[in-house]
């Protein structure tokens, strides 16, 4: 859908906005707007990383398992490729205990959600790479930098920030292909 050319294209027209903003806002405005642009760039860039290294890790596991893979050993009907018109198999019958005992245990494991004994372990890689606490210590030092040299304002710090979300959110609006 979105090619990450456009996503440059996007992060080079916020860049400019920056910049000529920055002739009637002073310097200040453009140095807190570009460390907080370039952290917050550098930490979605290495959010992507991190959760794209995660997932290739559980393909190689197998964890996930393609729909044409399922479906391997019925022969494909050239006129119902999905299988939509194929006589379903009677299921077998299952005790109603058993049934309500599987509901309430996923529903229990619903409920413990992204701290759960499965999503944690499975997490932790992804949250603990070394690129995405790399960005966000650069954001911490950015952020004591400016306040050290007296130049940090709240404003344009916050609102380069939001840029980088603000961008990758519009941009596969602005270059949705046309129909």
């Amino acid at each position: 859908m979105s090619n990450p050319r456009y996503f440059l294209y996007m992060y080079a027209a916020a860049e400019a906005g920056f910049f000529l903003a920055s002739l009637f806002f002073g310097l200040t405005w453009f140095i807190n707007t570009q460390v907080a642009f370039f952290c917050s760039l550098a930490i979605t860039t290495a959010t992507f990383f991190s959760y794209q290294k995660m997932v290739q890790r559980r393909l190689e596991a197998g964890a996930y398992v393609l729909e044409e893979d399922e479906d391997e050993d019925e022969e494909k009907d050239p006129d119902d490729p999905a299988g939509l018109w194929r006589e379903e198999q009677p299921l077998p019958p299952v005790d109603f205990k058993t049934m309500v005992q599987e509901e309430k245990e996923r529903q229990k494991q619903e409920k413990q959600g992204l701290l759960s004994k499965l999503h944690l372990p499975q997490s932790i890689p992804s949250l603990m790479f070394p690129y995405r606490l790399i960005a966000y210590a650069m954001l911490y030092v950015g952020f004591l930098a400016l306040q050290r040299q007296g130049v940090f304002e709240i404003v344009p710090f916050v609102i380069g920030l939001g840029a980088v979300p603000l961008v990758a959110l519009l941009t596969p609006l602005v270059f949705a292909p046309k129909r």
